[in-house]
């Protein structure tokens, strides 16, 4: 191997909290400096950071995200769900899915949820994948925990007691069921937690809903660090949760939105507690480098790209479709990134009516150009970490 250094946050955590240089509660266990794992795990390769494979090889992430099958199951094209798949989830994944993303060059499947409704009164995604779908795609994943539905885009949630004995039933219910079943799979990479979570800012679609911290706390000494005891413990319960049942894989914790203010009282105590900062894509391309270099130097965290949104263009017909040079310019500008550990894209696998994205249209007509670029992009990329093996 190399250049190869093991880099665990939650090990170097440890043995802080060991020295009674940090007083945090509820950080879990991790490999020990040098150590090797039978899980993903987050190294230093050549200076930057990357994650390694079980096997203990470079591995940046280039996910491919939002993949249900609901889409090809509308009345206008259900012929072909049940013609050319038995109406048969396993087939679709292992005859369809998976071998396209392979063939497209994705070396792994990022948050697979789908948004199937995005009406003024309803927001809505279809069900997380279970261990039988990843194990019909057979390729590395990350699979994602709704803790808290605090998301920016969905109505009608709030933020709970997080030092309520509910709220501990209710991780220890999410981890239970969904941690428990994934554990022992050298597939998983890690766990992401919520999607752009309405920290601080009023959402735009509903601005009647609250968001999670009072923005004016941010204005004095005392409201910061309320603000940060409160970030605390909701990471403490949901995290002690996990390692109740998996103590083998990665935490991203929160998908944080590059477009609204990420509070540091919040990033800073999530960082006590995560591998990795999750964000999803805002703004301009050529932004996304600085401000995310800026955070993993003060967090000393890598981060990774847990929802690339900004890879589209408009479609004349209605809805959106991938960009393959932004989507281009993205992948090689975070390669540049020592920080960064990979790209998940805003994928959308079948076009359905609600994002109105997909590299499939309903009848199962390919967006080719899409393909060839990510086809390119990825080829490019692949080669590039691999080149990083002795």
């Amino acid at each position: 191997m190399k250049g190869q250094n093991l880099y665990s946050r939650r090990g170097f955590n440890q043995l802080i909290v060991s020295a009674g240089l940090m007083g945090v509660a509820g950080i879990a266990q991790r490999p020990a400096f040098g150590t090797t794992s039978r899980y993903f795990t987050v190294q230093e390769f050549d200076g930057r950071h990357l994650f390694a494979t079980p096997g203990g090889e470079p591995f940046f992430a280039i996910s491919f995200n939002h993949i249900d099958s609901s889409a090809m199951r509308y009345p206008e094209n259900i012929h072909l769900w049940q013609g050319r798949y038995g109406a048969s989830e396993e087939r679709w994944i292992k005859e369809r899915v998976a071998p396209d993303l392979k063939a497209w060059g994705f070396n792994s499947i990022g948050w697979n949820q789908e948004v199937v409704l995005r009406e003024p009164h309803y927001h809505w995604h279809s069900p997380n994948w279970t261990r039988d779908h990843y194990n019909w795609a057979g390729m590395p994943y990350f699979h994602n925990l709704a803790f808290l539905e605090a998301h920016r885009w969905k109505l009608g949630r709030k933020w709970p007691d997080v030092y309520s004995r509910d709220f501990e039933m209710w991780c220890d219910y999410v981890a239970r069921e969904n941690c428990a079943a994934l554990a022992d799979d050298a597939n998983l990479i890690g766990y992401y937690f919520t999607d752009v979570p309405l920290l601080v800012n009023k959402s735009d679609r509903y601005p009647a809903k609250d968001t999670i911290h009072d923005p004016e706390l941010l204005k004095t000494s005392a409201g910061r660090a309320k603000i940060a005891k409160d970030t605390r413990r909701y990471y403490q319960v949901a995290c002690d949760a996990i390692r109740r049942y998996d103590t083998n894989h990665l935490i991203f914790g929160d998908r944080y939105n590059l477009a609204t203010p990420m509070p540091e009282p919040v990033i800073d105590t999530a960082a006590e507690f995560i591998d990795a900062i999750g964000v999803q894509l805002a703004g301009a391309l050529e932004d996304i480098s600085l401000t995310m270099t800026r955070w993993s130097e003060r967090t000393g965290l890598p981060f990774i790209v847990a929802d690339a949104t900004r890879t589209n263009k408009r479609d004349p017909a209605g809805g959106s479709r991938h960009d393959p040079e932004k989507y281009d310019f993205l992948l090689n500008a975070m390669r540049e990134n020592r920080h960064c550990l990979g790209v998940n894209l805003c994928g959308g696998f079948v076009r359905n009516r609600a994002r109105q994205k997909g590299v499939y249209d309903e009848q199962e007509r390919p967006d080719q150009e899409a393909i060839d670029g990510f086809t390119k992009t990825n080829r490019g990329i692949r080669e590039w970490y691999s080149g990083l093996v002795s």
